[in-house]
């Protein structure tokens, strides 16, 4: 378990370059008769494929955390 709060919590995060966009996918909504989204970050390097929300929710925040321990390794390696 890690030591570091919570990656919003966490003022190394830059929240403003992670932004996430949930993106109706129309076609695969009516196909699966639930709303199906995509999810993207606005850093531009992340993009789910098509699933529920909370698959959505669950991968954004896995990403956020890789972001947060790269900040962290960054910060180790400059001190």
């Amino acid at each position: 378990m890690s030591d570091l709060p919570f990656y919003i919590d966490d003022p190394l995060v830059d929240l403003n370059a992670h932004r996430l966009s949930l993106h109706t996918d129309e076609e695969e909504s009516v196909r699966r008769g639930y709303r199906a989204t995509f999810g993207t970050c606005s850093c531009g390097e992340w993009t789910t494929p098509t699933w529920d929300d909370h698959a959505v929710f669950g991968s954004y925040d896995d990403h956020m955390n890789e972001v947060q321990a790269t900040v962290h390794r960054r910060a180790d390696e400059g001190s």
